[in-house]
């Protein structure tokens, strides 16, 4: 492979500087092995559970990722606390730094022509497949925290290591 196109693959698609630092880059979900073999009838009769499902992988940064699961249905996926790492001190995010923060992305990506996968929130779990999650290239952001965005239509949701949780509606769905 080619020296430019290796720099291409780890440049971030967008950066916001304000209010909050952010790097946006296109990233890759490698389910565990062990999902395979998850007893998938006990995950539907469970009321709730949480199940560490997989990698997200961004240039330079491999990230835990736990599915909730509600139902026998993946309604969510957060990102799950590593060893290490830790927010800087005296560095509070705001709820509404970072819902403008999302807002600026959301407008960034849409300037650029670039929409995020739609993740069909809630996925169902198969009794043979188990754990299937089609997430393909999803967005994640990278500033001094590690937050997952996921698009279901015209709702976009986030959540991050050490900042607030959240979810921004934008109207009529995306292209």
């Amino acid at each position: 492979m080619s020296q430019s196109k290796s720099k291409n693959k780890h440049k971030p698609i967008l950066v916001v500087h304000q209010p909050l630092s952010a790097k946006v880059y296109k990233a890759v979900f490698k389910p565990f092995e062990s999902t395979k073999y998850l007893d998938v009838h006990a995950l539907k009769a469970a009321n709730k559970a949480t199940i560490e499902c997989g990698t997200v992988e961004a240039p330079g940064v491999s990230q835990t990722v736990a599915a909730e699961i509600q139902n026998g249905m993946i309604v969510a996926l957060k990102p799950v606390a590593c060893k290490g790492c830790q927010p800087k001190p005296g560095k509070k995010r705001s709820e509404s730094a970072l819902r403008k923060t999302n807002e600026k992305i959301a407008e960034g990506l849409k300037q650029k022509g670039i929409f995020p996968t739609r993740l069909p929130i809630p996925v169902k779990i198969s009794p043979l497949l188990g754990i299937e999650i089609p997430i393909g290239p999803i967005i994640i952001v990278i500033g001094d925290d590690f937050c997952i965005e996921i698009w279901n239509g015209n709702r976009l949701c986030w959540w991050c290591l050490f900042s607030p949780n959240g979810c921004i509606d934008f109207g009529p769905p995306l292209p």
